[in-house]
């Protein structure tokens, strides 16, 4: 059997500006009710108090995005919103792969984001994620019940508030925002033995209008992050950061960066393949939904 790449290309080469407006792209609410047996909503339950003795600064049991399908007529994805402990159960729990199926049949498969931040002096901000084995991410996460606008989820609002959130970075140093893909993870394993499964990332460019000194200085650690890591905004430094940091780089952080390279130089895009342990990265579009 064909060892299953450890992030896939839902979508590239896009370029679809997020602004107060709106974009082209949408993130569409609708009812969805699940259907889990007793005993596993008990399970449910179990693992995220064990997961809250464990790790005291955990995510909050909030309002999250799961994914249900797209519609590219549209340029749509359909979503749901429930509780974090599902994601903390059915995509990070190695005790919940047993009960996989029925994530699937919920439709309890979370849809999040990376953003690629990049500074007005041409740098490109990366974080070392205590809670992630200390692994280097970009920035953002899930949408949230405080991001609802009518039945949709407000992109803009969004986003400037996980950069808000993580960086301390305020919307007014943010020129522009653009969306140029999504990545899917069948199951990713860490350092430390915990895994995520089962996950959609929206892939985001935000380009800010203060440099990499400013950006500094703004910074202040979080739960989730302890430092910043800067690299040059260029291809073939990109290529060569994630060669010389793949151990200690997400590997959503490094789908990402495969979705920038194909907008910005697609042979610094091969070249970056070609260097990865092979099955890395798919680019063949697997089925939305």
């Amino acid at each position: 059997m064909e060892k299953m790449p450890i992030i896939e290309i839902v979508e590239s080469g896009k370029q679809e500006a997020v602004t107060k407006k709106g974009c082209k792209y949408s993130l569409r609410i609708i009812p969805w009710s699940k259907y889990l047996p007793k005993d596993v909503e008990r399970a449910v339950s179990r693992e995220w108090n064990r997961a809250l003795r464990k790790e005291s600064e955990i995510a909050k049991d909030v309002l999250t995005a799961f994914f249900i399908s797209s519609d590219k007529k549209t340029n749509t994805d359909f979503i749901h919103l429930d509780n974090f402990r599902y994601v903390q159960a059915f995509s990070k729990s190695p005790d919940f792969i047993k009960h996989s199926s029925f994530a699937d049949k919920n439709n309890l498969v979370p849809l999040s984001s990376l953003c690629l931040v990049i500074t007005s002096d041409g740098k490109i901000i990366f974080g070392v994620k205590k809670n992630m084995s200390h692994k280097i991410s970009g920035f953002s996460g899930y949408a949230g019940s405080g991001d609802i606008k009518g039945n949709k989820i407000d992109l803009y609002k969004y986003l400037c508030r996980k950069i808000k959130e993580e960086l301390n970075i305020p919307p007014k140093s943010i020129k522009r925002i653009t969306r140029i893909g999504k990545t899917y993870s069948g199951k990713i394993v860490d350092d430390e033995g915990r895994i995520n499964t089962k996950s959609y990332d929206n892939n985001f460019l935000i380009l800010l209008n203060i440099d990499s000194g400013r950006v500094s200085s703004l910074f202040r650690e979080n739960f989730q992050f302890s430092k910043l890591v800067f690299c040059d905004d260029l291809p073939h430094e990109l290529v060569k950061f994630v060669e010389n940091k793949l151990d200690s780089i997400s590997a959503h952080c490094v789908g990402a960066i495969y979705n920038y390279l194909l907008l910005k130089h697609k042979g610094e895009a091969k070249k970056l393949i070609r260097n990865l342990p092979k099955g890395y990265i798919s680019s063949q579009k697997i089925q939305s939904g």
